[in-house]
């Protein structure tokens, strides 16, 4: 938008001083207003150059940023054999941690276990029932 506006008024600083019949118009006026009149269009073209500059400027760094955004942050990312093979789980596999708990365990530790948990639940519940 500011590319357009800029743009229109280049043209019009430039057809105000090109296509003027100021000194036609008002011949009375003294040489200095001419030379006055001049700079003035001149510099005001100068203005509008820099503010079409910036614009095309601001415009094209917005839009590089907007891309990056979208490739960056948007995207999803392909992954590679390693990156998947990383994300796979072993549910069951021999030497695995069921295999290595019941090593630990072992059947035996695992009946005295059972047994040891049901005589600390009678005791506690003995102990309740006292203390009520």
């Amino acid at each position: 938008m500011y590319n357009v506006v800029g743009a229109l008024l280049v043209t019009f600083a430039l057809q105000w001083i090109s296509e003027s019949n100021v000194h036609q118009e008002y011949p009375n006026w003294p040489r200095w207003y001419w030379s006055v009149f001049i700079i003035n269009g001149i510099s005001a073209v100068g203005y509008l150059l820099f503010s079409l500059w910036f614009a095309m400027h601001c415009s094209i760094t917005c839009h590089s940023l907007g891309t990056r955004m979208l490739v960056n942050f948007a995207r999803l990312s392909i992954p590679d054999n390693e990156a998947i093979a990383q994300l796979r789980v072993k549910f069951y596999s021999s030497g695995g941690m069921l295999d290595k708990a019941t090593e630990m365990i072992g059947p035996e530790g695992e009946k005295e276990r059972a047994s040891s948990s049901d005589s600390k639940f009678s005791k506690s519940s003995a102990e309740e029932q006292r203390k009520m």
